[in-house]
């Protein structure tokens, strides 16, 4: 009997394959997300759009640093970046206000000769965070301080107010869809910071924002597991139809905005054509005047 075996030729791209399979992996698996660093220029202003899905919440974690002007030391950037990815990364309901850990002594020693040449630790960047709630558009300010970290625990539940009807609660909803604006403005015109920015986002239950509409005798009534699986099913259901809700709403303002511009371009191809035909009529005129001048007609 005759044994089949596979081709030598045949195994080899079956290795290769298998062991790029493995290091992208590896990698894949060892990646990090670290904070982002944003350099905010004299007298200038950065925005940020926080997009905060249905039923989940956000952290948000701010730190000003100098510039690599003002502390041309990257061991203070990278102490700082790491302390803001430790401080986002603890298991717990709410972030700390405070980094984990003390600063090692060579960037104690760059920090506090940069505070006492500055004279105070107060910074020149304004936080503010636009909220385009039912009740009107709601801006809360911050102001931070160099090397110390400005914390936004549960950005949309410390925002919520409760609405006074369903539809003020549905406009509610869709302005939560659409996020929430933060400005990073630095107030000072000689001077440019740097801002060691992360958002994290947490799950929430789906009881939870639900809760904040309750009042507090309807919180306290016992459920079995099934009805309390029943009534999160509800939630959820309704959860999914605001949102499709407001991708209608968004759908019909986007056809709106199309229209507008087909008809823009419209009119403007009609005026296109117009003048041409106008140019065209004067060069005709034009040219038969000359010739019969020239008695070549």
């Amino acid at each position: 009997m005759r044994r089949l075996s596979q081709p030598r030729h045949a195994v080899l791209p079956a290795l290769l394959v298998g062991f790029w399979a493995l290091c992208f992996t590896f990698l894949l698996g060892s990646t990090v997300a670290y904070p982002v660093i944003l350099q905010i220029e004299e007298d200038s202003t950065r925005c940020l759009r926080l997009l905060i899905p249905e039923d989940d919440d956000a952290h948000v974690v701010f730190l000003t640093i100098p510039s690599a002007d003002e502390l041309d030391d990257e061991a203070v950037e990278s102490w700082y970046v790491d302390q803001v990815y430790q401080l986002t990364k603890q298991k717990d309901t709410e972030l700390a206000k405070r980094l984990p850990q003390e600063a090692p002594a060579n960037v104690a020693q760059a920090m506090s000769a940069f505070l006492q040449e500055q004279g105070e630790n107060k910074s020149p960047l304004r936080i503010t965070l636009e909220d385009n709630g039912a009740t009107g558009t709601r801006q809360f300010s911050y102001r931070t301080k160099f090397f110390l970290p400005t914390v936004l625990n549960h950005v949309r539940h410390s925002n919520y107010q409760k609405p006074k009807d369903k539809d003020e609660e549905e406009e509610w909803n869709d302005a939560a869809m659409e996020g929430y604006e933060i400005c990073m403005i630095n107030e000072d015109d000689e001077q440019a910071v740097q801002v060691i920015f992360e958002s994290i986002y947490v799950s929430e239950d789906v009881m939870d924002v639900e809760d904040i509409k309750k009042p507090a005798f309807e919180k306290e009534k016992h459920l079995t597991p099934l009805e309390k699986n029943l009534d999160q099913s509800i939630q959820a259901a309704h959860a999914v139809l605001r949102e499709m809700k407001y991708m209608e709403k968004r759908e019909t303002r986007m056809r709106q905005t199309a229209e507008s511009i087909n008809s823009r371009v419209r009119w403007f191809s009609y005026l296109s054509i117009a003048v041409l035909f106008t140019v065209t009529y004067l060069q005709v005129t034009y040219l038969k005047r000359y010739f019969h001048k020239k008695k070549l007609m």
